[in-house]
């Protein structure tokens, strides 16, 4: 066999291991899209975080979120001012039974109006429920399980959620 045979060879071989390899990422590509969407509006509704059905334990670091009796959870981030609207929606909004606000940093966003318990410096929280980001909103039952989650585009959204949840779940019992 001479070298140009030879060469002729490998550089085939080479080409077809590279269409394979090129298959390979595109199918790679395509399941990502699918996870997250392709911006064509068919996006997951929920990204990430908790799921709706987790129970939250009585006590420990994730008892010490769950609201009494339930209520909802919010994950915010100070200097974030999605998560200031979302807070004083949630003190002029209808009720919801309990506020608990899990914050990343200190408390002092969060309106006396509220009347929320908040948890500073709990970033280990967000973390271990993996919340994908701030603000982010939980609505827990009075067994502790959460039933609802949100991660707030825009203020009818949001508006819509919290009517849902205080009418329908009779301030989420």
């Amino acid at each position: 066999m001479s070298f140009t045979t030879a060469a002729l060879i490998v550089s085939w071989l080479a080409i077809v291991l590279l269409a394979f390899g090129y298959a390979g990422l595109l199918a790679q590509v395509g399941e990502l899209r699918r996870a997250v969407g392709d911006g064509s509006g068919q996006a997951s509704q929920r990204p990430g975080g908790p799921v709706a059905g987790l129970a939250l334990p009585a006590s420990g670091a994730l008892g010490r979120i769950r609201p009494a009796g339930g209520g909802v959870i919010a994950f915010v981030s100070p200097g974030c001012p999605a998560c200031s609207d979302v807070l004083a929606d949630l003190a002029s909004g209808p009720s919801v039974g309990s506020v608990t606000v899990v914050s990343t940093g200190d408390c002092a966003e969060v309106p006396d109006a509220l009347g929320a318990t908040c948890l500073a410096d709990s970033g280990d929280l967000l973390r271990k429920l993996q919340v994908p980001a701030t603000p982010y909103l939980l609505a827990v039952d009075a067994a502790g399980t959460i039933i609802d989650s949100l991660l707030p585009i825009d203020p009818h959204e949001l508006e819509h959620w919290l009517d849902h949840h205080a009418v329908q779940k009779g301030a989420l019992p």
